[in-house]
C-alpha cells in the first residue's frame, strides 16, 4: 500500500530500522522476513528517488568551540518563494530550508563554524539575496537536549 508521497509501509519499517544506523541489511531484512539483497534493493531505490539520505548526524555543542546551529526565520518580498528557497539552500553552512506558515516564509537550518560565523553567513545571504528579503530573525541554539544535525561541510 503505498502512500502520496512514494513512501509505502514495507519501506517505512525499513527507515524505522535504520534510524539504528548501524543495524546491517541482512539483520533487517531477518527481523522483516525479506533477504538481504530486497533490503539493499528497496534502500538503493529510495536513495535513488530521493526518498531518503543516509548521514551521520552531529551534535553541534558537541564539536570543537565555534560551532553553534542557527534557525533563521526568513520573510520574503517576492512572491518566488520556492525559487529563493532552492537559491538559499545552496548557501554555505545551510542543511535545510523550509516553507512555513506563519510569520516568516521560510525557516533555515544554519551549522556555523569558525570559518563562517553568524555576520559572515549573513554577509553572504545579504549580499546575494537582498533584493527578495524584507527581514529575518536568527534563533542560535546555546543547548540542545536531543538536536543532532547532518555536517554540511
Amino acid at each position: 500500500m503505498a502512500t502520496t508521497r512514494g513512501i509505502d509501509k514495507t519501506s517505512l519499517e525499513i527507515i524505522r530500522y535504520l534510524q539504528v544506523g548501524r543495524r546491517s541489511f541482512k539483520e533487517i531484512g531477518l527481523k522483516m522476513g525479506f533477504s538481504e539483497a530486497t533490503i539493499r534493493s528497496r534502500v538503493a531505490k529510495m536513495i535513488e528517488d530521493g526518498l531518503v539520505d543516509i548521514k551521520a548526524l552531529v551534535s553541534t555543542q558537541d564539536m570543537e568551540v565555534g560551532h553553534q546551529t542557527a534557525y533563521i526565520g526568513v520573510r520574503l518580498k517576492s512572491p518566488a518563494i520556492k525559487t529563493i528557497a532552492a537559491a538559499l539552500s545552496n548557501l554555505p553552512g545551510v542543511i535545510s530550508v523550509a516553507m512555513v506558515t506563519g510569520r516568516y516564509d521560510l525557516i533555515l537550518t544554519v551549522m556555523l563554524t569558525p570559518e563562517l560565523g553568524l555576520i559572515d553567513f549573513f554577509n553572504n545571504m545579504l549580499e546575494n539575496y537582498s533584493d527578495s528579503i524584507l527581514s529575518n530573525e536568527t534563533f542560535l541554539v546555546y543547548e540542545s537536549v536531543n538536536l543532532k544535525i547532518p555536517y554540511p561541510y
